[in-house]
């Protein structure tokens, strides 16, 4: 870049007149230029006011205005700033020189380095972080969170014996009560636990009365992470959010709910909230509550159904929200206390972590007929051919459900195998389900015939909700009826908001097989797109010919 002209030490107030040269510089030795063939002047350079160095050339103003020369002729070379008497050199012009060669070097070591070979690129080292990062100022430390209140549990144990007997005939009359435990057994993480009091049919009674009361508990333990009570409570409160967000709002099923109240002297902490089912005309209470990693919900529900209405449940009178409640925290009441008082529940080793579910082993299918009756259920996980789940759910995991001694031909017992998407698959959602439901001869009829009224009672249900929108918003198409495919077979279209499916039903001797192929996609908006039903209906008839081909060859 080139200095505009500036003033002449000498003369301030005159500008020099150069023309442009060419060439080695010349100047007068008498002027502070070159001095070829003599030493330069001696003295002290000139100074400006203050014993000061008058400031360098063109400091403090505006470059005279150059005027372009006209088209085709060469622009005159910028004349250099005059030098200081002397033979020095301007203060700024030596700063600038200096930062120009360091960025000069700068750009040459940068230049070395982007050209040379990897192995001698330079490894930058960054420093290393503090062995312990503390918060921004003005941030809680979340390591001086304390934990939440309550025990450590070692295991649960069923819930009906906590439950006061007269209060059981007060909340559920006419009662029968089942009871069910997790298979894993009731000192690992997520074993849970269930009492349920139902009310049994009334004879000789205009009213039926219908009260149904469940408590389950469930527990949590450590992990690698959080100590028990921590889990537990996490748990509990996602359940409160839940109940917070849905509060006095109405579900897609059109049941409405009601405000949250908390119930802190439920053990460690506790909420009710009341729903009405709309269809059912049925007013239900939940109660969630956290006893240190123990976790009790209650579900209490009750109406009065008119035996003339039987299948009008518009008729049904509700039970009054109040009672419900108050139902709901009596008994969860009832079992926090019991748990405390269990010796049983807080000894022994802490619980464990849940065992991995064993691999389902798939049988080989040997079935045995007699005069058109099957001789006990077999493996309905065997029924279809592999190559045609490898290709509607690739790398699918499978698992099986049963009755106890379904194979040993009881009076009637089912068995279950699910086929379902990975869950490394996100975006592609598949499920196919395969029920074998096994009828033996029974009052008076033959197997075969209680088979054919099992599967006359799915075709009487299925030709009701035929071409009809469901309670959950799903859109039933028509029924087909197929030919060649076991004794009597039909299967029919279901479109769903996000997922679709196809049913079928097949009749074979004494066994009704059900089956199941449903789907979705998860699109770029994160949005569901129910699978096409054609073909769900079509892949489904062949999973339906495989099964049955199986099941009697």
């Amino acid at each position: 870049m080139a200095f505009g002209p500036g003033k002449d030490p000498q003369n301030p107030g005159e500008q020099p007149q150069v023309p442009p040269q060419f060439g080695p510089p010349q100047g007068d030795p008498s002027q502070g230029g070159p001095h070829p063939g003599g030493p330069p002047p001696q003295g002290p350079p000139p100074q400006g006011p203050a014993g000061q160095y008058p400031p360098p050339p063109g400091w403090g103003q505006q470059p005279p205005y150059q005027q372009q020369p006209p088209y085709g002729q060469q622009q005159p070379f910028a004349q250099a700033p005059p030098r200081p008497p002397g033979g020095g050199v301007p203060k700024p012009l030596l700063i600038g020189g200096a930062a120009l060669a360091v960025i000069l070097v700068i750009g040459l070591v940068l230049l070395l380095v982007s050209n040379g070979s990897d192995d001698k690129k330079p490894v930058i080292t960054l420093p290393k972080p503090p062995a312990t990062l503390q918060p921004p100022p003005g941030l809680p430390d979340p390591s001086a969170t304390p934990p939440p209140p309550g025990q450590t549990y070692t295991k649960i144990t069923n819930p009906c014996p906590f439950a006061d007997k007269a209060t059981i005939a007060k909340l559920v009359p006419f009662t029968e009560v089942n009871a069910y435990d997790s298979k894993n057994g009731l000192g690992v993480d997520n074993a849970f636990t269930t009492c349920t009091w139902d009310t049994k049919y009334q004879k000789n009674t205009a009213v039926q009365v219908l009260r149904t009361l469940k408590v389950k508990v469930s527990m949590r333990a450590a992990d690698e992470r959080r100590d028990a009570v921590t889990n537990a409570n996490d748990d509990f409160e996602r359940s409160k959010e839940t109940a917070q967000e849905q509060a006095n709002k109405t579900n897609f099923l059109g049941n409405p709910y009601g405000a949250v109240t908390e119930q802190p002297t439920l053990g460690d902490g506790g909420i009710s909230q009341p729903y009405l089912s709309t269809r059912h005309q049925l007013q239900y209470s939940e109660v969630h509550a956290r006893l240190g990693n123990i976790l009790v919900e209650v579900t209490y529900s009750g109406s009065s159904h008119p035996v003339k209405n039987f299948l009008d449940a518009s008729k049904d009178t509700p039970v009054p929200e109040a009672n419900i409640t108050q139902g709901a925290v009596d008994i969860a009441t009832q079992v926090i206390t019991g748990l405390k008082a269990c010796t049983a529940c807080s000894t022994g080793p802490a619980a464990s972590a849940q065992p991995d579910a064993p691999e389902t082993v798939v049988t080989p299918v040997k079935p045995v007929w007699a005069n058109g009756t099957l001789a006990g259920l077999v493996d309905p996980c065997a029924l279809p051919q592999k190559t045609t789940l490898d290709r509607l759910i690739p790398g699918f995991t499978v698992r099986r459900n049963a009755d106890p001694g379904y194979t040993s031909g009881g009076d009637r017992s089912t068995a279950n195998c699910y086929w379902d998407s990975p869950s490394s698959t996100n975006n592609q959602l598949r499920q196919v389900h395969i029920t074998l439901t096994y009828l033996a001869a029974r009052n008076g009829d033959t197997a075969v015939e209680n088979g054919k009224g099992e599967y006359g009672r799915r075709v009487k249900n299925i030709d009701k909700d035929a071409d009809k929108t469901n309670f959950l918003g799903e859109v039933v198409g028509s029924k087909q009826t197929l030919t060649n495919v076991g004794d009597s077979a039909y299967v029919i279209p279901i479109t769903g908001k996000e997922r679709a499916r196809a049913e079928m039903s097949i009749l074979v001797g004494n066994v009704v097989i059900d089956l199941k192929y449903s789907g979705g996609d998860l699109g770029t908006d994160l949005k569901f797109t129910p699978i096409d039903t054609g073909t769900a209906v079509a892949e489904l008839k062949t999973i339906g010919t495989e099964a049955v081909a199986t099941l009697r060859p």
